[in-house]
């Protein structure tokens, strides 16, 4: 190796062991509220007194944020946030405000236990908490909401919603949404859909381990399989499958594993997440169709689209 690329090399990998202290900086602008503060230009020492904290360590601070274009220094010790910064603001439609805050409070000590699970096959969740993650969020009701925000903001930004997307270009449509009680009333809450479209959607709790609605014509599966090992996606899809009449269609919307992991980091990395997180996995299509295959369903066709995701449609073999 020469010199040039030895250099760059460690410049590489410098930067990706450093990356958690982008990932502190932010998680600590937002659970200080400052990207709503800094909307209008304000100056170290107001912004200090407000949130009662130091001006030294403040200032210095706020000059790191900038480093990271989160906002911008526009005189002496004063701020203002960049359009890159608005992004974390609280109204923001983007999910990257929660997302920061669930790398650290959820995330971050499940990927530091990843030699746990290489050696044990156990989620560092389990490892770091004690219970799994889905029962964590549901006896800590504030880190579910957490976690349903990201997930509906998420979503969102592909759809506006599935739901909401389906009522809209729709008009005879009718949605069920299916999940866990707690989760339910949450994105019952969350989800505001005009009298038109709310008359129209049924929200129902239950358990798809134990039981799917029925008379369906469409059953939607999004993001749902990759939370699951295999024997648990078995059993959902047997469900669905029971549940379904003969001539109900199935979709199911994932991202998919490529073969090739230097050409797709992100999936790859969402595949250790799965690991770390939740004990689930990203899969390739042959796994998928594997799955659809045991549960008695036969793959009908697999569309991309331009948010990364693939859909397959599935109907009863």
């Amino acid at each position: 190796m020469t010199d040039t690329n030895q250099a760059n090399s460690s410049e590489r990998l410098a930067t990706m062991i450093n990356g958690y202290q982008a990932g502190a900086l932010l998680y600590t602008a937002v659970k200080l509220d400052l990207p709503d503060r800094l909307l209008v230009p304000v100056t170290a020492t107001d912004l200090a007194h407000e949130l009662d904290l130091r001006v030294s360590e403040l200032e210095r601070f706020l000059h790191a944020l900038a480093g990271l274009d989160i906002c911008v220094q526009t005189a002496p010790e004063t701020y203002v946030l960049t359009d890159t910064g608005q992004l974390l603001l609280r109204e923001s439609d983007s999910p990257l405000r929660e997302q920061a805050v669930l790398a650290v409070e959820q995330y971050w000590s499940s990927w530091t236990a990843l030699s746990h699970s290489l050696v044990t096959g156990q989620t560092g969740f389990q490892h770091a908490t004690g219970v799994d993650a889905w029962e964590y969020r549901r006896d800590h009701p504030e880190q579910g909401a957490l976690f349903q925000d990201w997930l509906a903001k998420e979503t969102r930004a592909i759809a506006a919603t599935l739901a909401a997307a389906m009522l809209a270009t729709n008009p005879q449509l009718t949605v069920t949404l299916f999940d866990l009680p707690h989760v339910i009333e949450h994105t019952r809450h969350e989800l505001d859909l005009p009298p038109g479209q709310e008359s129209r959607c049924h929200w129902t709790g239950g358990d798809f381990f134990s039981a799917v609605p029925g008379d369906a014509e469409l059953y939607l599966l999004k993001s749902v399989l990759h939370d699951w090992d295999s024997e648990k996606c078995l059993e959902i899809l047997g469900h669905c499958r029971t549940a379904m009449p003969g001539d109900a269609r199935l979709l199911v919307i994932e991202r998919l594993l490529s073969e090739d992991p230097v050409s797709d980091t992100l999936v790859a990395r969402l595949d250790i997440h799965m690991m770390a997180v939740n004990g689930g996995r990203e899969r390739r299509l042959v796994e998928y169709r594997d799955l659809l295959d045991r549960s008695g369903f036969s793959l009908h066709s697999v569309s991309n689209s331009k948010s990364g995701f693939t859909i397959l449609e599935a109907v009863p073999s």
